[in-house]
């Protein structure tokens, strides 16, 4: 394109904004945006009205497209064009991209936005019957669809989902048959007593039908090496943000309070090292290659001694993709409680006693340096010392006289891939070409500090991965398996429909399930839905 005007100002804005792949361009305030788009379409986008009979009666059909031939202006487009809520999808066809905008309300709204601007748009209004064309921004993901529709059914009464004619979409959706559509979800929802409903299904589903998201498929995934610049990022009240250009990365406090939606989208980033985003018609996915350091609170306040996912409100699935968890007691001790005390009035006399030993400058460059220019190579014998410390803990979840068969396992393979990460951060914090036997030694302690602390089941006195992993050491599993089975057994010998509480107390000490102990045991069978209490303490098997 090319703009020929007499004024040297009037050039310099011209080149300014529409320079760069237009990326200056969200800067301009919405008015000129509207004259923008509509300068855009009149010149290369096309407006089409198309004709159409469906079952007797005439429909038409209107899309937009605007046609670009410089790849660099294809993101910034569907961004201008979310300014103003409205969602476009981004095609190529031969050597040109096609930003396409098909769906009714979009349609309607960008009409509306360009027609003061636009020739093409003030010979065109929207019809009264429109074909509703479908678009990918009014599907919910498959998953959220089965979480939202598990929810529901669970929630609101069969009767009444019955009555709506929803029961069948909601229980083909909870099968991952099929997705929910937002519009659909959003008619739902003003037709059922929303106050009713569960907090965190009321969050899943202000979340789902909101119209700050869109979805469309990954065609492709590029993994590029990055060595620079990384920086922190925070927006006040909410957790998603859209990143252009550079790597973030956040330390998380409070992480117990996270939304589930939020925890649910960490996988990706503990698991992957990136994270992927789909908005506006851009489909990315973004590196994560940097530590994740969390720090939360017990459920209760303070610590009650018992394993980490009962003092912590965060799934198992969460915990074990941390490498390193560790747990911060707050104890009464007279020598360390009298030089905290003394510490912190000195700071409060003398603020230069709080200079550090060496400048914060100086390690951040020390750090940069060491993440950029040393890459640890892992040598023999610091790989013999780790397979040698896995496979001798692994040795200890075998017990003799039950054929070696594992009861417990002390360790699995995500902590082995954590002790190799953890011997080459300490082989780079040295500055060292090479992984040492002296870094490994350190991820060892580093890591049996961690298990010892957080993985230990004080009734076996063994260290067992299933505490962090599972949720529940592996001795505690077997008591539920046995406490299942007796009441299955109970209930057939005696063929009384239930098992009595008092009754079952007695066999269960044999199996040395104490009665403090049973009635939790109860308590998660039913709540994982193996038993259910037929009348008052009177227990029976699904």
């Amino acid at each position: 394109v090319t703009i020929s005007v007499n004024s040297v100002l009037l050039a310099y804005i011209a080149n300014y904004f529409l320079g760069d792949g237009l990326r200056r361009l969200p800067k301009l305030p919405d008015e000129a945006l509207k004259a923008f788009l509509a300068g855009l379409i009149d010149s290369d986008g096309l407006i089409s009205v198309k004709k159409s009979r469906v079952n007797g009666g005439q429909y038409k059909v209107i899309h937009v497209d605007i046609v670009l031939e410089n790849r660099d202006q294809v993101g910034t487009i569907p961004l201008v064009l979310r300014r103003f809520d409205i969602y476009s999808r981004v095609k190529r066809r031969g050597k040109v991209w096609l930003i396409q905008i098909t769906s009714r309300e979009d349609v309607a709204r960008l009409l509306e936005v360009i027609k003061p601007y636009s020739l093409k748009a003030s010979r065109i209004s929207m019809p009264k019957w429109v074909k509703n064309i479908s678009s990918r921004k009014n599907r919910i993901p498959r998953k959220l669809s089965e979480i939202l529709a598990s929810q529901l059914i669970n929630c609101v009464k069969p009767s009444n989902l019955l009555r709506l004619g929803a029961w069948g979409i909601l229980y083909e959706a909870s099968k991952g048959r099929r997705t929910l559509a937002k519009k659909w979800l959003r008619n739902l929802v003003s037709r059922i007593d929303f106050s009713m409903l569960p907090t965190e299904t009321k969050q899943l589903l202000e979340v789902a039908i909101s119209e700050d998201y869109y979805v469309d498929e990954i065609v492709r995934i590029e993994r590029i090496e990055y060595e620079g610049p990384v920086y922190d990022l925070y927006v006040p009240g909410i957790h998603n943000f859209l990143a252009n250009g550079i790597i973030v990365h956040n330390c998380i406090d409070e992480f117990d309070k996270m939304r589930s939606e939020d925890r649910s989208a960490i996988h990706e980033a503990l698991e992957q090292q990136g994270v992927s985003i789909a908005k506006a018609g851009i489909v990315a996915r973004l590196n994560a290659r940097t530590t994740v350091i969390a720090a939360g609170n017990p459920k209760y306040g303070r610590w009650l001694g018992t394993n980490i996912a009962e003092n912590i409100e965060l799934p198992p699935t969460i915990l074990s993709r941390f490498d390193l968890i560790f747990i911060l007691r707050d104890e009464p001790h007279p020598e360390l409680d009298r030089k905290l005390a003394r510490h912190v009035l000195r700071v409060h006399r003398e603020a230069e006693y709080m200079r550090p030993e060496i400048p914060v400058e100086l390690l951040k460059k020390y750090v940069s340096y060491a993440r950029r220019n040393v890459h640890p190579r892992m040598t023999e014998r610091a790989a013999e010392i780790i397979e040698k410390f896995f496979v001798e803990l692994r040795k200890q979840g075998l017990v003799e006289g039950r054929g070696g068969r594992m009861v417990v396992v002390p360790i699995t393979a995500r902590q082995l891939e954590a002790l190799v990460r953890l011997a080459e951060a300490h082989a780079r914090m040295a500055l060292k070409p090479e992984v040492t036997e002296e870094d490994a030694l350190e991820a060892i302690r580093l890591m049996m500090v961690m298990m010892q602390g957080v993985g230990y089941d004080t009734e076996t006195g063994m260290i067992d991965s299933d505490i962090i992993s599972v949720g529940m050491p592996r001795s505690r599993q077997e008591k539920l398996y046995r406490l299942s089975e007796l009441i299955r057994t109970m209930v057939e010998e005696s063929g009384e429909d239930c098992v009595k509480l008092a009754d079952l107390k007695e066999r269960a000490e044999t199996l040395g399930i104490k009665a403090d102990e049973l009635q939790r045991l109860l308590k998660m069978l039913r709540g994982k839905g193996e038993i259910y209490e037929r009348r008052f303490e009177c227990y029976a098997p699904v």
